[in-house]
């Protein structure tokens, strides 16, 4: 992998906005460490740059034509940050999408811009009683939820994202 892009993949509530603000400041300076200027990018389901990159919006595509330009987006993007460093240094990239493969050239984690991945792993335990009051839920919808893998909604084109799948919490963390 010679790629820029290095994920920090995990299930949501499982700590990757907390280790993205330690990375932060610790490449940055102390002072600055606040959650509004964490430096990863967006994450590969979010598509509202297709405006910025191709005057694209994004809400007018289905779900099969966002997934089709999200690999173009990530490279876009990394291609960007990239011109922007004047080394080579990482750029990270959040996701709490678990791995999974696709054609060649439409991976949802290209490989031509990817350089390695980390994964971040927490207690389900905790990640419950993280979890359900960020998302709204009981405690025993929550574990019905990271048990089965099936939110209670999903994304719609209006949010300009394509589908996250997260799975259950245990093939997530397998993948």
């Amino acid at each position: 992998m010679t790629g820029e892009v290095v994920w920090l993949a995990s299930f949501p509530k499982s700590g990757n906005t907390w280790l993205r603000a330690i990375v932060t400041a610790l490449s940055t300076h102390p002072h600055l460490f606040a959650l509004n200027r964490l430096s990863s990018g967006s994450q590969p389901f979010a598509l509202g740059a297709t405006l910025d990159h191709w005057g694209l919006d994004a809400r007018w595509l289905s779900r099969y034509e966002l997934e089709v330009v999200r690999p173009a987006l990530i490279a876009a993007d990394a291609a960007d940050a990239a011109a922007a460093c004047a080394d080579s240094s990482p750029q990270m990239r959040k996701t709490h999408e678990r791995w999974r493969p696709g054609p060649v050239g439409s991976e949802p984690f290209p490989t031509g811009v990817t350089r390695a991945a980390i994964v971040v792993v927490r207690d389900p335990r905790d990640v419950a009683c993280s979890y359900a009051p960020f998302f709204g839920l009981d405690i025993d919808a929550t574990i019905n939820e990271m048990a089965t893998g099936r939110p209670q909604s999903g994304p719609s084109p209006a949010t300009l994202v394509t589908d996250s799948p997260w799975g259950d919490w245990s093939t997530h963390t397998r993948s």
